[in-house]
């Protein structure tokens, strides 16, 4: 039952509207982040964040908030965050149906490279991968989460920043959208 609701999720991805738009970006990524819901995972309260980087969606009847911003490909976004100790933090981008391919990067306070996701999907998790990372640097993630479905466990609180570069054909123009989830770690 469990691969037919993510083959289902796949093919919903991949057969969206063909028009660009914030709700398509937002729509692909708690598409995705629905299924984590279910793991205790609950979105982040970005009630502090300003407009424009923040966007309202209604998904199930509920009301989420996300990073979400315009943008051309080949550009580049940055968003700093405060991660706490004993907490685990899930990111999951999209872009829209312009934007078919975001890449993220998290860096700690020291600009060390904490989590990253570079493939070509349709939606982004950065993780932990030991191929694209020095795990013997002093990085602020615990790196035991490598191969789980966990982006950041911070061993000290603190700032992290996420980079976001939009990638597809030179003259698409398109939204991508970025909810972080969160919750206690076990």
């Amino acid at each position: 039952m469990k691969y037919f609701f993510m083959s289902l999720l796949i093919f919903s991805i991949a057969f969206l509207n063909a028009f660009s738009s914030q709700e398509d970006s937002a729509k692909k990524t708690l598409e995705f982040a629905t299924f984590l819901l279910n793991e205790n995972y609950t979105p982040r309260n970005l009630e502090n964040v300003s407009e424009p980087l923040k966007f309202k969606y209604t998904y199930l009847t509920k009301d989420y908030f996300l990073y979400s911003e315009k943008s051309k490909s080949n550009e580049e976004f940055t968003i700093k965050t405060n991660f706490f100790v004993g907490w685990d933090y899930l990111l999951i981008g999209a872009g829209d149906s312009d934007l078919k391919d975001i890449d993220i990067y998290v860096y700690d306070s020291h600009g060390t490279l904490a989590a990253i996701d570079r493939n070509s999907s349709g939606i982004s998790i950065p993780m932990v991968r030991s191929n694209y990372m020095d795990i013997y640097s002093q990085v602020n993630n615990d790196i035991s989460i490598e191969g789980k479905r966990i982006s950041i466990k911070p061993l000290k609180s603190g700032e992290f920043t996420i980079k976001i570069k939009t990638r597809g054909e030179s003259n698409n123009e398109g939204f991508w959208s970025l909810i972080i989830l969160t919750r206690q770690s076990m």
